[in-house]
Order: C-alpha cells, then sequence, then structure tokens
C-alpha cells in the first residue's frame, strides 16, 4: 500500500470518530429522555426531543461524509468499493503502516459500540413509552367507564361489594 494514499485512511478514521461521537450523544439523549419522562418534565422533553432531531441530521451528514471518505480511499487504492467493507480496510495497509492500520480498527471498534450503545439506549426508552402508554390507556378506558352508568365502582376505584366485572360477549 502506497503512502499516498494514508491520507485516504486519515481522513476515514476521522469521520468514523466525528459519526462516533454523534452515536455517543445520542445515547446519552436517550437516558436522559427516560428520566424526563419519568419526571413528567414535559417542557425539557420538547427541547431534548428538537437536540435529537438535530443530532439525527448531524448523523445522516456524518455517514455520508463517512460514505465518501470511503468511496475517495477505494478510488485512491484502485478498490472496487462494492467489493469490500468498512471493516475489511485496516488489513489492507496492516503490513505497510501498523498504527494506521490499528487506530482505524480503534474508530471502527469504537463506532461499533456506539452504534449498540445507541440502539440498546433507544430500545430501553421505547420500552418505557410502550408500557407508559399501555398504562395511561388503561387508565383512561377505567375512568371512562366510571363514569357511564351504572358504575361497578365504587368511590375508592374498587369494585363495589357485589358487583361483577362485565364481560365481553365475544369469544376468541
Amino acid at each position: 500500500m502506497l503512502p499516498s494514499i494514508y491520507p485516504y485512511f486519515d481522513d476515514l478514521a476521522l469521520t468514523l470518530e466525528a459519526e462516533t461521537a454523534i452515536l455517543q450523544n445520542l445515547a446519552e439523549l436517550f437516558t436522559a429522555e427516560r428520566e424526563l419522562v419519568i419526571n413528567g418534565d414535559v417542557d425539557a422533553l420538547t427541547r431534548l426531543t428538537k437536540r435529537k432531531r438535530g443530532l439525527q441530521n448531524e448523523l445522516s451528514a456524518a455517514a455520508q461524509n463517512t460514505e465518501r471518505a470511503m468511496i475517495a480511499l477505494c478510488g485512491a487504492a484502485e478498490i472496487d468499493r462494492n467489493s469490500i467493507t468498512l471493516n475489511r480496510l485496516p488489513g489492507l495497509i496492516l503490513t505497510s503502516d501498523a498504527e494506521r492500520a490499528c487506530i482505524l480498527s480503534r474508530r471502527l471498534e469504537e463506532h461499533r459500540l456506539a452504534a449498540n450503545s445507541a440502539g440498546q439506549s433507544g430500545l430501553r426508552t421505547q420500552e418505557l413509552l410502550k408500557k407508559s402508554m399501555e398504562y395511561v390507556d388503561h387508565m383512561v378506558r377505567t375512568i371512562a367507564q366510571a363514569d357511564k352508568p351504572p358504575s361497578i365502582y365504587a368511590a375508592n376505584a374498587r369494585l363495589r361489594p357485589g358487583a361483577q366485572e362485565s364481560r365481553s360477549s365475544i369469544t376468541l
């Protein structure tokens, strides 16, 4: 591998580093979002959602920069872009520049970990919101039923003595 293409490897490592930082920020925002939902801070949640949208746009731009850096590197190294993956690139320069290969490998691993962290954090937030909405829906239906006479609920929201829960006439 010719040293003349090393700047392309360096550019790729920098774009991956930028993308990784955005993914780490997203993971942190998902964690903060869960806290805001639990605390019921609607105004802060609105601000955080705007920040997440901004980070989404930044992540999209960073991913495009990474792809452009990959295309430029493949062009300089005369490699068919469709025949190689990001993870195989460090092996191309390992024999001629182990330090650059190590740096690129480290950036790729950091990127993978940040993407996994953001994804897992997002899924936890999604699950919390889903469970919360299920509970809210249940409570809204329960309260709506309580307003319709005759209510089977006493003032303390428990079944009145002798009342039976209504059963659906549909059998599954």
